[in-house]
């Protein structure tokens, strides 16, 4: 019997069911105790044998998605005893997902496969533990991805010297994230002059961007806003070339930070014929406030016995906002205003 013959009366059985017919035909178990039945009642060897096919026909027949199934050829190279290659696929399915900020799932890839990578593979074991890194330090405190990568980076003697600057690089953004300053810090500042150090040695713009813009941040938020923007400003327009997603969008959002902050302070600095800042550009400044009519002291019933037409000036719709529980809203919307009085 053909494989097409055999899926048909698994299927009329009731064990499998079509589960999706683009772009590749895909069948599943319709329980879960089925497939672990079936799975189980395999030896081991024949069980690693499959895994092992099954990896290495899906990276022949569908080479243009390899970074998409990374994932799954890692799994069935990882069941297969095949660790070196799992360790591998992993890396590439967790920089897929870390490029689509599916976080969780890309640090998941990463741990297994630094858990896989055995110590000739030095340069994966870095990758996974910058990946963590990227992965995990919006929601991550126990500090274990920073851990991670100081092990690889401890090991990574004649490795890579660009990967072991950017990890330096994460070795004091997180350091900093835990409110380090170089400072009181020797680490942060030792992983900071490290990747600084290795990015003029490779005159690799790239390299020495990231320590550049994470000094900027240190600058800009301890007090010179101006200076720590300009940095973090050249710095990404040097990491825009390189099309990091995670480092683009955390330098943005550091110097969106460092906008916002200098916009307010600058606003603050304003100075009035008064002396006294305004709310807002343009807005008066503060007077004092006069002593309240006696018109606005009397209860007014509605509707009124007589109004006086005003025009619509910014002060007069400020007095109909502050009024409107005396019911003059409509007088707001006729461009009048109520003066009442007791007669």
């Amino acid at each position: 019997m053909s494989t097409r013959a055999d899926l048909g009366t698994l299927e009329a059985s009731g064990l499998i069911e079509i589960a999706a017919l683009q772009p590749e035909l895909e069948y599943l178990f319709r329980h879960a105790l089925v497939q672990e039945a079936a799975y189980t009642s395999l030896l081991k060897q024949d069980r690693r044998s499959l895994h092992r096919a099954a990896a290495e026909i899906i990276m022949a027949l569908h080479p243009e998605r390899a970074r998409e199934l990374a994932g799954v050829i890692g799994m069935h190279f990882e069941q297969a005893g095949d660790n070196a290659r799992a360790a591998e696929q992993l890396i590439v399915a967790g920089e897929h997902a870390l490029e689509r900020f599916a976080n969780r799932e890309s640090l998941s890839f990463f741990s297994r496969a630094a858990n896989l990578a055995d110590d000739s593979q030095m340069d994966l074991r870095l990758r996974a533990g910058i990946g963590g890194a990227k992965a995990g330090w919006t929601f991550l405190s126990s500090g274990a991805e920073l851990e991670q990568l100081e092990k690889a980076l401890a090991a990574s003697e004649g490795g890579d010297k660009r990967l072991v600057a950017e990890g330096n690089f994460w070795v004091a953004f997180l350091l900093r994230q835990r409110g380090e300053v170089p400072e009181s810090s020797p680490a942060l500042r030792q992983a900071l002059e490290r990747a600084a150090q290795l990015g003029e040695e490779l005159k690799d713009p790239t390299a020495a961007a990231l320590p550049k813009a994470l000094m900027g941040s240190f600058i800009g938020f301890t007090g010179n806003l101006r200076e720590g923007a300009k940095q973090m400003r050249e710095a990404l327009d040097v990491i825009e070339k390189t099309g990091d997603a995670v480092s683009i969008a955390m330098i943005s959002d550091f110097l969106a930070l460092a906008y916002s902050a200098s916009t307010l302070r600058s606003r603050r600095r304003v100075s009035t014929s008064n002396g006294v800042t305004p709310k807002r550009p343009g807005a008066r400044p503060w007077t004092a406030p006069r002593a309240r009519r006696k018109w606005a002291r009397t209860p007014v019933s509605w509707p009124p016995t007589s109004c006086l037409a005003l025009p619509a000036s910014p002060r007069t719709m400020r007095r109909v906002r502050r009024d409107r529980w005396r019911g003059a809203a409509s007088c707001a919307r006729s461009r009048t205003w109520p003066r009442c009085r007791r007669f």
